[in-house]
């Protein structure tokens, strides 16, 4: 996977070691620089963020559970992208995802190309300043027919 020269950096936000060592070695792998963080505390007390890449967030992190999460992170200095993750794919789940400002959500557990592809496309969406529809998609489904086509005119 081919990266452009400024280095793409995903915030990985998960109170579960093993999930994070896990994704961070996924990340690193993939050509992305990695910041693993334990709570949102410590992803709002980064003094400085990267300018390309995206935040994946399992939105059952203590303290995760904050409406106004996207105005905190963009009062902090950072509009990037942010994935929703969560084990629990029901309705609710999902419409919280939303709420908290995240561009798409995915049910854990997650496939790795599934992961990427979907960093690869809110990264994407980002740098064309396009808006897209928002996406859930569950563990069991199908993913990549859920990125495909999704910009709004």
């Amino acid at each position: 996977m081919a990266r452009e020269a400024e280095q793409q950096v995903v915030y990985i936000v998960d109170a579960d070691t093993s999930v994070r060592q896990a994704l961070s070695r996924l990340m690193r792998a993939s050509g992305f620089e990695v910041r693993a963080l334990a709570t949102v505390e410590e992803l709002l007390g980064q003094t400085q963020y990267a300018a390309v890449g995206c935040i994946l967030l399992d939105i059952t992190t203590p303290c995760a559970r904050t409406a106004g999460l996207r105005a905190e992170l963009h009062d902090h200095g950072t509009d990037l992208p942010l994935i929703a993750l969560a084990a629990r794919h029901d309705a609710a789940t999902r419409r919280w995802a939303r709420t908290i400002g995240s561009e798409l959500f995915l049910g854990k557990p997650v496939d790795g190309q599934a992961l990427l592809d979907a960093i690869e496309w809110v990264i994407e969406t980002k740098r064309e300043g396009t808006r897209r529809s928002w996406i859930a998609v569950s563990a069991d489904q199908p993913y990549r027919r859920h990125l495909r086509h999704r910009k709004l005119k």
